[in-house]
């Protein structure tokens, strides 16, 4: 049996939307629905056991973060196969039933992954990464891989100019719609729940290929992928910039993961003082500008790394 598992905090409408999907083109694979509730303070809870009485339904009683919350849905499931599935996606026609058959064909990857687009149907390249490098980090960190996309040599960690069209071994793929059998998300651990909010899937990724493991992508799997409606882009950010530098110092040692690391750091100063320069030119970059303010005068929580609480516990007076 395949479990389909999702974590969720306060986000009922987008939770709905998802499982609504999930219920109305069921997968033809035998499966279950386990969702656990990270301690949602509007009614996701309620509308589950409502709407959805089918789902089984985990309450955490607090926010464990992604991490957390998936390890404990990965604890009730009752299938071989686990789907990590973000509750805010729409899987598209056949996309589960398709995962499954490739992760079938090709069960030397060990995990498995597809295609996700955004709202208008444009793919997303930033959820099937290479593995962390120094040359990777630096042209993310300086802004190059934003800036030249569709290059290869200025966007390695995206796979620039890659379409996302054909089946390939990746470096990682997404935990928004990642599929591993049980059995080894149970030898590795789990996810590492010192990672609160992202990093924790690459991380995954990274230990399973340490043990044998080639990820896998195909395109015939495709969901839409509505990210980042919880977060503000400060608090995004903030978290993004945490994990980064942990990935890259706890998997690429002491020197090659300190210069990353450091061009994560420049690449937050200058995003802070360019903006800061836009923005008196024109205001649409009035945003932006106040996003890199917060985001470096956070640095202090983001460049020891990972950041384990939610910020909310950390910055009491926001």
């Amino acid at each position: 049996m395949l479990s389909i598992l999702l974590v969720c905090w306060n986000q009922s409408a987008a939770t709905r939307n998802c499982l609504a999907r999930l219920v109305a083109a069921a997968p033809e694979v035998p499966h279950e629905i386990v969702v656990v509730d990270n301690g949602s303070a509007d009614d996701t809870a309620a509308m589950i056991r409502r709407d959805f009485p089918q789902v089984r339904l985990v309450g955490a009683g607090a926010n464990l973060g992604f991490a957390g919350g998936a390890n404990l849905a990965a604890r009730h499931a009752q299938g071989d196969t686990l789907l990590f599935l973000n509750n805010d996606t729409l899987p598209l026609e056949g996309a589960i039933d398709a995962l499954h058959a490739f992760a079938g064909a090709r069960p030397e990857a060990m995990l498995w992954g597809g295609r996700t687009v955004r709202a208008d149907g444009r793919v997303n390249p930033t959820e099937s990464l290479a593995t962390p490098s120094l040359w990777g980090s630096l042209c993310v960190g300086l802004g190059l891989s934003g800036s030249f996309p569709h290059s290869r040599l200025l966007n390695p960690e995206g796979y620039g100019g890659w379409a996302r069209d054909t089946v390939r071994e990746v470096g990682a793929l997404s935990g928004c719609f990642l599929m591993i059998r049980a059995s080894l998300f149970a030898a590795l651990g789990g996810f590492d729940t010192r990672y609160f909010l992202y990093g924790e899937d690459v991380d995954l990724n990274l230990r399973a290929r340490a043990l044998g493991a080639r990820p896998s992508f195909t395109p015939t799997a495709t969901i839409q992928h509505n990210g980042g409606a919880s977060s503000h882009p400060e608090d995004m950010w903030t978290y993004l910039l945490s994990a980064k530098i942990e990935l890259v110092r706890r998997h690429l040692g002491p020197v090659r993961g300190g210069l990353a690391a450091h061009a994560f750091l420049t690449g937050a100063w200058l995003r802070a003082r360019a903006f800061a320069l836009l923005s008196r030119v024109h205001p649409r970059f009035a945003d932006r500008r106040r996003t890199w303010e917060i985001v470096w005068q956070r640095r202090c929580l983001w460049w020891g790394g990972v950041i384990s609480s939610p910020l909310a516990e950390l910055l009491p007076h926001r």
